[in-house]
């Protein structure tokens, strides 16, 4: 095979939390593209030297600018090393987050209490105002993603595979078909600001496409919500953020009657059920796959290696060559039954049956994975669960590992630990026959 671009993506050893990483490299100009999918892990459970050494050896692989940085949600062990991420990095180019509207932000602030991490004033300060966060660490381009519940009749009209160039000059390009969103408030309008719905899809110089869902917040209950606050803290008015923290510090209120209040009106899980998705398909006319899966060596960091002692598949045959071979990454969704309707509104059944690496949900959370919404997705072979081994929510469930286990076709399961990276390569070119 010939070929003119090789990528490679990985879910980095962190333990409990996130960091995907992918870079292209195009072989002749010997120039790249680099993508990061969420940067978190979460204080209570996992050691920060296991992702501070991730993100030093990340860093120093790219060697300047991330050239596109997806936000998948707000919860602190996805975004809470974004701040490092980024001043290592030197910025980015471009940022595609979910909008988040003045209720979905009081949720998301209110929820972040329940956790009592050291670092929540950084976190909040990112979720208040995005905007300003990402600017002061030289992100050139903010892209918000906002929830549209049109179909998207773009998923069998992508451009045709071209072969690659080979010319030194050559350079990576984004190119946007996502649809605008111009009904915004005028306060979200700035210089390098934009928004889009997410329909559509970004192609990366016509072989390669990445695709957004973005699971769009319930505030139904919201206002039963705050009523209930009002009534706990004895305030004339809706409770404001400041106000629940000071009556937190002050002791007039536990973080025990805040979840007792939000467990009542929300449910247990509520913000659980959060994330934008992100769908990854090769548009090159032939492409090889890898998948690996394999323990870090301890003694230096940077001798990481990816020995193949759990699973490892590789197909160089030359008549079995995949096109479209896709992956999806999740965050934290709950793909149930519901979810998977939506995504099959959204997106069209052809998508679904592209996507053939799955991260399962939420880091195997129970509940977070029916066996009827995987079997929508009839093409998946890979599952990759990421977590920490010891963490305190027992993540992965056994119902869950079951449940793929049991899967009508079946599934190879790989682990991302802190110990255990899983690493999908791709070889895209030409095949000489």
């Amino acid at each position: 095979m010939s070929h003119s671009i090789v990528a490679k993506f990985d879910f980095r050893p962190i333990g409990q939390g996130l960091f995907f990483t992918g870079k292209f490299k195009h072989v002749s100009s010997r120039k790249s593209f680099t993508m990061v999918y969420d940067c978190g892990h979460s204080t209570g459970n996992t050691n920060a030297s296991y992702i501070d050494a991730e993100i030093d050896e990340f860093a120093s692989e790219i060697g300047g600018k991330i050239d596109m940085l997806v936000i998948s949600h707000f919860h602190e062990d996805h975004i809470n090393k974004i701040t490092e991420l980024l001043k290592k990095c030197h910025g980015a180019k471009k940022v595609y987050l979910p909008y988040l509207s003045e209720d979905d932000k009081y949720l998301y602030l209110v929820d972040l209490l329940f956790e009592g991490n050291s670092d929540i004033e950084s976190v909040r300060s990112f979720i208040n105002d995005p905007i300003t966060s990402l600017q002061k660490l030289e992100v050139e381009h903010i892209n918000f993603i906002h929830h549209s519940d049109k179909p998207d009749d773009s998923g069998n009209s992508t451009t045709d595979p071209k072969p690659f160039d080979d010319n030194p000059e050559f350079n990576f390009e984004v190119i946007k078909y996502l649809e605008d969103n111009n009904e915004i408030p005028e306060s979200d309008i700035q210089e390098n600001v934009h928004h889009h719905y997410d329909s559509g899809y970004i192609e990366l110089n016509h072989f390669w496409q990445f695709k957004f869902f973005n699971k769009k917040i319930d505030v139904s209950l919201l206002s039963n919500f705050k009523t209930k606050l009002k009534s706990l803290l004895k305030t004339p008015n809706d409770p404001t953020q400041a106000e629940i923290t000071n009556a937190l510090s002050s002791s007039r209120i536990t973080i025990q009657n805040l979840k007792s209040v939000y467990v009542g009106v929300f449910g247990s899980n509520k913000l659980n059920d959060t994330s934008m998705m992100l769908v990854n398909t090769p548009k090159s006319p032939k492409t090889e796959i890898a998948i690996c899966n394999g323990q870090k060596k301890f003694y230096h960091r940077h001798h990481l290696r990816y020995l193949c002692c759990d699973y490892r598949y590789r197909d160089r045959n030359i008549n079995h060559i995949y096109n479209n071979y896709a992956f999806l990454l999740t965050g934290d969704i709950k793909l149930n039954d519901s979810c998977s309707d939506e995504l099959e509104s959204k997106w069209g059944q052809t998508t679904l049956e592209q996507i053939q690496i799955l991260q399962i949900p939420h880091h195997g959370a129970n509940h977070y994975l029916t066996s009827s919404a995987l079997d929508r997705f009839t093409s998946i072979n890979y599952g990759v669960i990421n977590y920490g081994l010891g963490n305190q929510y027992r993540h992965p469930s056994k119902h869950i590992i079951d449940l793929i286990n049991n899967a009508i076709i079946p599934i190879s399961l790989m682990h991302a630990t802190q110990i255990n990276s899983v690493r999908i390569k791709y070889i895209l070119g030409n095949v000489e026959m």
